[in-house]
């Protein structure tokens, strides 16, 4: 007789992983067919009655540049006839400002491009966003964690988006408190010049949306917005970021949350597949061709919040420094040496023997992106 063996958990769970563990991931030739959809991001926002519109073409997926719209004329337009022209402030970058915005009219935008192509928006309500509650860090065994609350207490939000500017203070290995004047001339760095700290200020490029829509009330609680691993630069004295937050419609979230999932998701065998993601945009000119983005209007609200070093736990406070070595040039020397060198400072006592140098990384902060320019909210 033939004795049945029942296959437990562990058995299946085991074939399980050597299953997925023989998937070998398939890169499909890629498709070299031209594309040149117009691709619109646009917003308007009524806290300063600020327009702003971004204008790029979309590209196959093998092109290494992203070419901007320009030469544009671009308007927006309400749903009682009055119009507001933009003007293009850099390439592809079209904005205004000073717009009387009202909850009770409409909204959309219009774009002929200097193709002679007209394309239009929906039109659309602005939305009023709810406070942000609190934007906060939380440790974890790795870095760091920060977080964003908020909710609305007439339940009419719902969809939520975010985006941040990230702002840290850091400083050079060496700082240089003399400088070359001109060969064989060294004098007394001037504060004004100091290069040693510098602050460095980059905005978020990822797609932060959420919400509460399956929920009985309108929360968001602990949204995970950033992740700053530590010994990051970010972390090394202080660190603040500002979030920014707006109110969709539940179309824009849609969009959104679709553009996240296909840009941001993509590489596993559970991601979503890539799709080809339209917004509001239409082609009048040409239904035929799609159009690429969305605009939606509202008020944005804002929350700063600060990280120190000395709030860090124990675990988290790490550093990493640049490996720097300082050389050194003998007083009879210097003379062939123009103010092209960056000095740290003399060396030898109780006479001056020589100065001390290093790269220029090393030396002046600003190397790494940042300005020695003090933000007006730094504290």
């Amino acid at each position: 007789m033939m004795k049945l063996i029942r296959l437990g958990f562990p058995f299946s769970f085991a074939m399980l992983l050597m299953a997925m563990g023989c998937v070998e991931p398939y890169n499909p030739p890629v498709v070299r067919q031209e594309t040149n959809y117009l691709v619109a991001d646009a917003y308007l926002s009524t806290n300063d009655g600020t327009v702003t519109v971004s204008l790029s073409r979309t590209q196959p997926l093998y092109a290494t540049e992203i070419p901007p719209e320009s030469g544009a004329v671009v308007t927006l337009e309400d749903d009682q006839g009055a119009v507001y022209p933009l003007q293009e402030q850099r390439s592809g970058q079209y904005s205004t400002q000073g717009v009387t915005v009202s909850a009770t009219k409409k909204y959309r935008m219009h774009i002929r491009t200097s193709g002679k192509e007209d394309f239009f928006s929906e039109f659309v309500s602005v939305k009023t966003s709810p406070e942000i509650d609190n934007v906060y860090w939380l440790p974890e065994s790795d870095g760091i964690f920060i977080y964003v609350d908020t909710h609305d207490p007439s339940n009419n939000s719902r969809y939520y988006k975010w985006s941040y500017t990230e702002t840290w203070e850091y400083t050079s290995n060496f700082a240089s408190i003399v400088k070359i004047l001109e060969p064989g001339v060294i004098v007394p760095r001037p504060f004004e010049e100091y290069m040693y700290m510098c602050w460095r200020t980059v905005n978020s490029t990822g797609i932060f949306v959420g919400s509460s829509s399956k929920l009985q009330e309108d929360v968001i609680r602990q949204y995970p917005l950033i992740f700053i691993p530590k010994a990051s630069w970010k972390l090394a004295r202080k660190y603040s970021v500002l979030v920014k937050q707006q109110t969709l419609t539940e179309e824009a979230y849609n969009y959104w949350l679709q553009l996240e999932q296909t840009t941001e998701r993509l590489g596993g065998l559970f991601d979503p597949m890539p799709s080809e993601i339209t917004g509001n945009f239409y082609n009048a000119t040409d239904p035929s061709q799609p159009v690429l983005g969305f605009f939606s209007g509202g008020t944005v609200v804002e929350k700063r919040m600060f990280v120190s070093f000395i709030e860090l736990p124990r675990h988290l406070q790490e550093t990493t420094r640049d490996f720097c070595v300082a050389d050194s040039i003998k007083l009879e020397d210097i003379v062939n040496y123009g103010p092209g060198t960056l000095l740290i400072d003399s060396y030898g006592s109780p006479f001056v023997e020589g100065y001390l140098t290093s790269a220029g990384s090393c030396i002046d902060c600003r190397t790494k992106g940042g300005t020695t320019t003090k933000p007006s909210f730094w504290k």
